[in-house]
C-alpha cells in the first residue's frame, strides 16, 4: 500500500537480531520509522540467529557462529567462538570473496566485527551491534529510530506484544515480514487503529562472484556492491 498526500504515517517493524541477515532484513529497516530489535525472545532453530549463508565456489554455504546453550532468550545466550574459531571464519570469507569488487574496502569492516564476537556480552548484543554498524554505513540510521524490545517491558504474546509495542512507540503502521504475516489477525490491528502491512520485498539481483543465488547474507551483498542500497528501493509510506 502506498499512501501519498497525507500526513506521514509512523511505520514500525521488528525482528530478532539475526546473524549478518539477508537484505530483506535491511529492507524492513529501510521501510520503517522505528525498528525494534526483539532481543528478549527465545532462540529458535529455524531463525538465523547464529548462522547465515554465504556464496562459495560450491554454492551457498552455512556460515555459523558457535554458541553455548540455545534454550534461552537471545540476550542470555553466550557465544562459544574463541579467537581461533573467528580466525577460521575470517579466512573463509577471505578465500571466497577476495575477488569481489568491493572486497578491499568491505573485508576489513566485516573482519573487525567478527573479531569482537568472543568478547561480546551475548548473542543478541553481538548481532545487534553488527546490524547497526552495517545499517549506519547504508545510511539507514540518519532518520530512523531503533530500540531493543527488552527496554520496552512489553506485555502479552504475538499480536498483543506487537500492539503494546505500537502503542508505546506511537506507531500507525506495523510492517510485517512475509513469514510472520499469516500469524497475525488483522482485526486485532484495525480494532486498535493500526494498519497491518506486509513487506513487498523482492530478492535483490546483483553481480556475484560465484553462480548467482538469492537471499544470501548481507556479507555477500556488500562484498559485491559495497555499502550502497539497491537503487530500486522506494519507501512505501511517504
Amino acid at each position: 500500500m502506498c499512501v501519498q498526500g497525507v500526513e506521514h504515517l509512523r511505520v514500525l517493524s521488528s525482528h530478532q537480531p539475526d546473524f549478518f541477515p539477508y537484505m530483506g532484513y535491511f529492507y524492513k529497516l529501510f521501510q520503517s520509522d522505528v525498528f525494534v530489535f526483539s532481543d528478549d525472545v527465545l532462540f529458535s532453530k529455524t531463525g538465523r540467529h547464529n548462522y547465515n549463508e554465504i556464496l562459495t565456489k560450491d554454492g551457498p554455504k552455512r556460515f555459523t557462529l558457535p554458541i553455548h546453550q540455545h534454550t534461552q532468550p537471545l540476550n542470555e545466550i553466550r557465544i562459544a567462538a574463541d579467537a581461533r574459531t573467528v580466525d577460521k571464519m575470517i579466512k573463509t570469507l577471505w578465500q571466497e570473496y577476495r575477488s569481489a569488487e568491493h572486497f578491499h574496502s568491505v573485508f576489513p569492516v566485516i573482519e573487525d566485527m567478527l573479531s569482537q564476537a568472543p568478547a561480546a556480552d551475548n548473542l543478541a548484543a553481538f548481532n545487534h551491534a553488527c546490524i547497526l554498524k552495517i545499517a549506519a554505513r547504508f545510511g539507514l540510521l540518519y532518520d530512523r529510530a531503533t530500540i531493543l524490545s527488552s527496554a520496552l517491558e512489553l506485555q502479552g504474546h504475538r499480536d498483543e506484544r506487537i500492539l503494546d509495542m505500537c502503542r508505546k512507540l506511537k506507531a500507525d503502521v506495523y510492517y510485517s515480514g512475509v513469514a510472520a504475516f499469516d500469524y497475525h489477525v488483522e482485526s486485532n490491528y484495525t480494532d486498535n487503529g493500526i494498519i497491518l502491512a506486509c513487506t513487498d520485498y523482492q530478492p535483490v539481483k546483483y553481480p556475484q562472484v560465484w553462480s548467482p543465488a538469492a537471499n544470501m547474507s548481507v556479507i555477500d551483498y556488500v562484498m559485491n556492491c559495497g555499502f550502497t542500497l539497491p537503487p530500486e528501493w522506494r519507501r512505501t509510506y511517504e
